[in-house]
């Protein structure tokens, strides 16, 4: 099969075809014509049907009532059928069944006509719907807004799917915005236990490892080293990270994030990724904090 997929009649599609090559590599137009099929794929003793007919000839008010529609083709066609048209004009309407029915689809029509204001997403960061404060987050993310500060969200944010959410987008914000919600994201213990949360959130401060004036503000919290995913997850990571460069100026950030720790115990999780890094080959000439925790 080169294409599955759900049909306007609810019924599923199904598309192959036979070509004796292997590979595309060949650009004449020789691969075989004759032999494509197309399945249609329904329950046994039902009929497929479908009668709103074409959706562009709908006016735009009628395409927001079929964001009710039961058939899930014919709400993501309608959301498709705002992106094209570009009709602005019923944006605000498109916001009012957000606000009213937390509507996922108006959501995406809103953001496809350019609608989703800086006002508009911090209102919808505090829905009571996660779905649509999940879907914010990615959107944002998806433009690199830096309009918007997630860093509220990220400290009081109850649903992990969000949390992930906020994870992935932090990593393609700038430092200064992405951070802040690493800082967040780090204050929630519970996620300790999560099998994704710890290495979203780590993937998210590598990311911006780069910019050691951030990073060192954040680890310059006493606070940040008493969480239990920074002891467990992140801090031999961290270290790991700049040590294994072993360029100089690598291994001097892997020094100073040495003194920034506040106790021993926070050291030790240090060492284990500073002895990490060096596994299976000679370490370098090290900077005075590193030689005296090494």
């Amino acid at each position: 099969p080169v294409y599955a997929g759900v049909g306007p009649d609810g019924a599923i599609y199904m598309a192959d075809w036979y070509d004796t090559r292997l590979s595309h590599v060949s650009p004449l137009d020789d691969w075989h014509k004759e032999s494509g099929r197309v399945y249609r794929i329904i329950p046994s003793q039902t009929q497929p049907r479908y009668e709103l007919g074409d959706l562009k000839l709908l006016r735009s008010e009628e395409l927001v009532d079929l964001f009710d529609h039961p058939n899930k083709w014919v709400r993501q066609r309608a959301v498709l059928e705002f992106g094209w048209r570009k009709d602005a004009s019923i944006t605000q309407r498109l916001a009012e069944y957000v606000d009213d029915k937390q509507s996922l689809e108006a959501l995406w029509a809103i953001h496809l006509l350019a609608g989703l204001t800086p006002g508009r997403a911090e209102q919808w960061l505090h829905s009571p719907s996660p779905d649509i404060r999940r879907w914010v987050v990615r959107l944002l993310g998806d433009r690199r807004d830096t309009q918007v500060d997630l860093s509220g969200l990220a400290e009081r944010e109850e649903d992990v799917q969000v949390r992930s959410q906020l994870a992935a987008t932090a990593k393609r914000l700038p430092a200064s915005l992405g951070l802040p919600v690493v800082r967040g994201l780090l204050k929630h213990d519970e996620d300790l236990q999560d099998p994704h949360l710890p290495l979203m959130i780590w993937w998210a401060l590598e990311a911006h490892a780069d910019d050691w004036v951030q990073v060192k503000q954040l680890f310059a919290d006493a606070d940040i080293w008493a969480r239990p995913l920074v002891r467990e997850q992140i801090a031999s990571r961290l270290m790991q990270r700049y040590a294994t460069p072993a360029e100089p100026a690598d291994l001097q950030r892997a020094a100073e994030l040495v003194a920034l720790a506040p106790d021993q115990t926070a050291k030790d999780r240090l060492l284990v990724g500073l002895t990490r890094a060096f596994e299976g080959r000679a370490i370098p000439a090290l900077p005075a904090g590193l030689q005296e925790t090494f």
